[in-house]
C-alpha cells in the first residue's frame, strides 16, 4: 500500500472552476480510488474545512492533515522560501503529490509535482499582449530548477512534456505524461429536463455556441467577440454563449461598451457555471467554440467530446494533441475564420 499525501495549494480552493482547480479534483478522486493506495489530503488551515468536504465529496472519507497558518503563511514557509519540511507537519505517508508547479520541501518523502504549462517563461506569443512581470518570470524560472529536482514529474500533454524537455533541457525519461480526466457530469445524453437549465440561461437546443474560459486574449476573448459579430452580420442570431469570470480588462470594457447598446449580444458573458449546468449547455450546443492562443492541455475541448458535442478549436499543438479527428480546427489569430465555420455550422 503506498501512502500519498496530496498537497492542497491554496491557489487550488479558489480556482476550481479553472483547468487547475479541475485537475486537482479530478486527480483527488481518481486516486483515491485506487485499491493499492492510502490517500490523505495536506492543506493550510485556510483550506482545511474545504479539503474535508472535497475528500467526502471525492473519496468518502481522508484523513486530511492540516499544516500551522493560512494560505500567505503557507505559501511563504513551504512553497516560496521552503524552508520548513512539510514532512514535519504531515507524518504517516511516502509521496507527497503537488498538482500544479508549487513543489514543496520535505525531509524524508518523496515528492512528485505536475507541470500543467510554461506560459508565463515562454517567448511573447502572438495575441497576447499581456508580457508577464520580471518577478513573474524569476519566480517560476526558480520553481522549475525545484521542479527538476522532484522525484517524479508529471505533465499533461506531450506538447507541455516536449516545452519543458527542449526549452529547459529536461531528462525526457523522467517527465510522465498523465493527461487530464473530465468529470462524470459531461458523459452524458440530452435529456427532457434539460428544459429548466436551458431556459435559466434563455437558450434553445442547438440555437446557440458555449465556450469557456473567460473574456482574455488567452483564450481567444477578442476572437469570439469578432467572430459572433460576423456571423450576426451574415444573418445568424446564433449567440455564443461563454463561461468564466477572470475576464481581461481591457477586453470587458470593450464588451461593456458594446453590449450596453445591443440588448441582444451575439457573446454572452454567464460568470461561473456549475459543472451540471455546463454539461448540460455543452450537450444542447451547436458546438464549443475554443479559439485559445496556448494551452497546456485544454480541458473545454474533451468536456466537448465527452458530451458529444462537436470542438471548434485553435490549431495549436496542444488542443491538436487532445482532440485529434474528432476536432474541427481553425486558423489561430483568425476572427474571419472563425465565423467561417461557426457560420457553416449553423447552416448544417
Amino acid at each position: 500500500m503506498t501512502r500519498i499525501g496530496f498537497f492542497f495549494s491554496p491557489w487550488d480552493r479558489t480556482r476550481q472552476s479553472t483547468g487547475v482547480g479541475r485537475h486537482a479534483l479530478e486527480m483527488v478522486g481518481a486516486i483515491g480510488k485506487r485499491d493499492d493506495v492510502d490517500l490523505s489530503l495536506v492543506a493550510s488551515r485556510s483550506d482545511y474545512h474545504v479539503a474535508e468536504r472535497i475528500a467526502a465529496d471525492r473519496i468518502g472519507e481522508a484523513v486530511v492533515h492540516r499544516l500551522p497558518g493560512g494560505d500567505r503563511l503557507t505559501r511563504l514557509l513551504f512553497i516560496g522560501a521552503r524552508c520548513v519540511p512539510v514532512d514535519r507537519w504531515v507524518g504517516g505517508i511516502d509521496w507527497l503529490y503537488c498538482s500544479k508547479e508549487q513543489p514543496v520541501a520535505t525531509r524524508n518523502v518523496q515528492v512528485a509535482v505536475n507541470v500543467h504549462d510554461i506560459l508565463t517563461v515562454e517567448p511573447l506569443i502572438d495575441g497576447l499582449n499581456n508580457k508577464p512581470s520580471w518577478h513573474s518570470r524569476w519566480r517560476w524560472s526558480q520553481s522549475l530548477k525545484r521542479i527538476r529536482r522532484a522525484d517524479l514529474i508529471t505533465t499533461v500533454s506531450e506538447f507541455t512534456k516536449g516545452r519543458l524537455v527542449d526549452r529547459f533541457q529536461f531528462d525526457s525519461d523522467r517527465v510522465l505524461v498523465v493527461g487530464n480526466g473530465v468529470s462524470d457530469h459531461y458523459f452524458r445524453e440530452p435529456q427532457e429536463s434539460d428544459h429548466e437549465v436551458l431556459e435559466k440561461y434563455k437558450v434553445r437546443p442547438q440555437e446557440y455556441f458555449f465556450s469557456s474560459g473567460s473574456l482574455t486574449r488567452r483564450k481567444g476573448g477578442d476572437l469570439l467577440m469578432s467572430a459572433g459579430r460576423l456571423v450576426r452580420e451574415a444573418g445568424h442570431r446564433v449567440p455564443i454563449l461563454l463561461g468564466g469570470r477572470r475576464h481581461d480588462r481591457e477586453l470587458l470594457r470593450e464588451y461593456e461598451a458594446t453590449a450596453a447598446t445591443d440588448p441582444d449580444p451575439s457573446l454572452r458573458l454567464l460568470g461561473y457555471i456549475p459543472d451540471e449546468d455546463q454539461a448540460v449547455l455543452l450537450s444542447h450546443a451547436l458546438a464549443l467554440a475554443f479559439p485559445s492562443r496556448y494551452e497546456g492541455f485544454g480541458i473545454p475541448a474533451l468536456e466537448a467530446m465527452a458530451a458529444g458535442t462537436m470542438a471548434v478549436c485553435s490549431r495549436i499543438p496542444a488542443l491538436t494533441e487532445v482532440a485529434g479527428e474528432s476536432g474541427l480546427f481553425v486558423e489561430p489569430n483568425s476572427a474571419d475564420h472563425l465565423a467561417e465555420v461557426l457560420a457553416a455550422l449553423v447552416k448544417g
